[in-house]
């Protein structure tokens, strides 16, 4: 919480309309990566891959376990935030 406050001290006036632009910004970024990134693998693997991805691996397994541990973590850590 402190650092928010601190984060808007530090913006010029009118602190409102720069922090809108620097968030609408951080999410184009954010969207054309995601769109660029799917719009390719759709390109390099057509409809052969399975809705939840880490399905349609096979080798090596402690790479699948893995990446499924740190999907649970995520989703703990989104659940912390968003629902406590």
């Amino acid at each position: 919480m402190f650092q928010w406050i601190v984060l808007q001290y530090t913006l010029k006036e009118p602190r409102k309309s720069n922090m809108y632009k620097g968030i609408s910004g951080a999410y184009v970024v954010i969207l054309f990566t995601y769109w660029t990134l799917a719009g390719v693998g759709y390109w390099a693997f057509g409809s052969a891959v399975t809705p939840y991805l880490l399905s349609s691996f096979t080798e090596p397994k402690w790479a699948i376990v893995l990446s499924n541990a740190f999907a649970i973590l995520q989703i703990a850590g989104c659940y912390q935030v968003y629902f406590v």
